[in-house]
């Protein structure tokens, strides 16, 4: 099995992930190769180049002008194996009701989460923010807003916590970006991994769930759309988060999001 570098695995998984016309890949490639100014990525290229994994054309930039061969699809494929691969699925409604939730919270970030109960079937759970309370009490302890970031209330982590200890699963956590693209950041990872610098998810199956909101062109009552959303996966081959497609199921799904959570 051949090793692609982490930078370069996660620029070309991107690429693939948004399912990207070739010419674009590379331009996303080239983009992350540019910006890190990382010699050893240019390095692995040539070797992949030389062993029939990418092609390339002439071209005035460093790094630019690769594109992926079948060969080395595959071997991305084989490396990151198949928890990089297999899509992220949401119900429509589970979908509208995240976008519903987080859209009522705007200018400021929303979050929850999808649990599945013991007999499989999903809800969402919609969860308070109180960064801004803690930005509030704390400023150097939390300098960003609910604008900017968000914690979820301790009280209802916990009853979440509970459920899980009962049994119940943790499939999707999700929150919205305001005014900006639904990008994982790094910020986002942090609090998806265990403390301590571990580099391990605090949740190893749970998939998460990125909104990005901003104002509509007209201001109007529909003011507040999703202009995106992207899912993200933890993938151990990768050493970290990285996007996975976000498939869209429709089915209906429970219209009331908070009786689950109100059995003993």
């Amino acid at each position: 099995m051949m090793y692609l570098g982490a930078k370069a695995t996660a620029s070309l998984r991107i690429a693939e992930a948004a399912e990207l016309h070739p010419d674009e890949m590379v331009e996303r490639l080239s983009g992350a190769i540019e910006r890190f100014r990382e010699k050893p990525v240019l390095r692995k290229l040539e070797e992949l180049h030389r062993r029939g994994y990418v092609t390339c054309q002439a071209s005035s930039y460093p790094g630019h002008g690769y594109r992926l061969t079948p060969k080395g699809r595959q071997a991305l494929r084989d490396h990151l194996g198949d928890a990089a691969h297999a899509p992220c699925l949401v119900s429509d409604a589970e979908l509208r009701q995240m976008a519903a939730h987080c859209g009522s919270l705007y200018p400021e970030e929303g979050c929850g989460v999808v649990l599945a109960d013991l007999s499989g079937v999903r809800h969402v759970r919609p969860v308070a923010n109180v960064q801004a309370e803690l930005h509030q009490i704390n400023p150097r302890l939390f300098p960003k807003t609910a604008r900017e970031a968000y914690a979820m209330a301790a009280d209802e982590v916990e009853e979440i916590g509970r459920l899980l200890r009962q049994g119940w699963k943790l499939p999707v956590i999700f929150h919205s970006h305001v005014d900006s693209p639904p990008v994982f950041s790094a910020d986002d990872a942090a609090k998806a991994l265990l403390p301590g610098g571990q580099n391990r998810p605090l949740f190893p199956s749970t998939e998460y769930v990125v909104l990005g909101l901003g104002h509509s062109e007209d201001g109007g009552a529909g003011a507040i759309p999703v202009n995106a959303a992207a899912a993200y996966r933890f993938v151990p081959a990768a050493g970290g988060f990285l996007p996975v497609k976000l498939q869209v199921v429709v089915v209906e799904a429970r219209e009331d999001l908070t009786a689950p959570l109100r059995q003993s």
